[in-house]
């Protein structure tokens, strides 16, 4: 049996980094399999392969080109009895396949909750995409909401003239229209990145 310090000079495989692998450039079968030969010349037995921002347009995330690439890496690896993880997403948060989940369902769309005071006598007028989720008459004092000066209302509450020494808070829940980042040029963080889901 090998002795606590032979196991740490020469870890088993199990013990071996699993780096994220950037997939941020051009994509070539010849430079996948000289990559995965150099990572396991070096000691690194597996990987993640991790798609990224600056992969070129025309290889489309999740496309049939896409995936002939992992396939290579996966098939590859194998040959070195390397381990391969599959990240989840293009980019993050995880989820949207790029976009593609909203693209076919688009009630998966992310959403929020949003509050809003309304002036006293106002109305509500919701889009049909939102929702009330509460109404709530408030007895403010000073900047403090004492939790049992709180009421919950009906929309009829709003034209009830005893509600109008309170302040009315409206919480909607509605689309949110967050985006993820994604893997080619002008899908980055402020730009048109994929729409997120709930």
């Amino acid at each position: 049996m090998q002795s606590l310090r032979e196991q740490f000079l020469n870890p088993s495989i199990e013990y071996t980094p699993v780096p994220f692998w950037f997939w941020n450039d051009r994509l070539t079968h010849t430079e996948i399999k000289r990559q995965i030969h150099a990572f396991y010349q070096k000691g690194v037995e597996g990987f993640v392969i991790h798609p990224r921002l600056g992969l070129p347009t025309d290889i489309e995330y999740l496309s049939e080109e896409f995936m002939s690439y992992v396939k290579t890496a996966v098939s590859e690896a194998s040959c070195l009895h390397m381990t391969v993880m599959l990240y989840d997403e293009a980019m993050y948060p995880s989820g949207s396949a790029h976009g593609r989940v909203v693209r076919d369902q688009p009630a998966f769309a992310s959403r929020g909750l949003q509050m809003v005071q309304l002036d006293p006598g106002a109305s509500l007028d919701l889009q049909s995409d939102e929702r009330l989720v509460s109404l709530q008459a408030v007895k403010t004092q000073g900047h403090v909401i004492p939790l049992n000066e709180m009421e919950i209302l009906s929309l009829e509450d709003l034209d009830d003239g005893r509600f109008r020494d309170r302040t009315i808070f409206a919480f909607i829940e509605k689309p949110s229209k967050g985006t993820i980042r994604g893997v080619h040029a002008g899908e980055d963080d402020g730009e048109a990145g994929a729409p997120s889901i709930s």
